[in-house]
């Protein structure tokens, strides 16, 4: 690997130590696993398209038993909720819950201030 590469991915790694930082900083107080916070994150990025355990797994590269717990956790919290597809029995599709609202609010400021801090160099 050439120069170049080996600094550009270790500059990728660190970005997203310090990713995970701020956002676990933002909601420090709910005590959320950084799984559960992915889980939050990339629903709300991405449903109603994208929005089942398996998507998350296959998307997010976290294990199925790692998105099951962090599903499971986050439907007793009452900040997701969890409908069984019409046309699959099979398939649950995910959604977020209007008691969310805060923790969201507080994960995007806290994206926002990473992208501000990194424009700044």
């Amino acid at each position: 690997m050439r120069p170049f590469e080996e600094g550009f991915f270790a500059g990728l790694s660190k970005l997203e130590r310090v990713y995970k930082r701020y956002v676990q900083e933002a909601v420090a107080e709910y005590q959320f696993t950084p799984n559960e916070i992915a889980v939050l994150m990339f629903l709300y990025n991405n449903a109603p398209s994208l929005d089942t355990a398996s998507d998350i797994a296959r998307y997010k590269r976290i294990s199925k038993g790692l998105v099951a717990r962090s599903v499971d956790s986050l439907l007793r919290r009452g900040l997701i909720c969890a409908q069984r597809d019409e046309g699959d029995r099979r398939i649950v599709h995910l959604s977020l819950n209007a008691g969310c609202q805060d923790v969201l609010a507080r994960l995007r400021a806290s994206e926002e201030r990473l992208v501000a801090c990194a424009a700044e160099g």
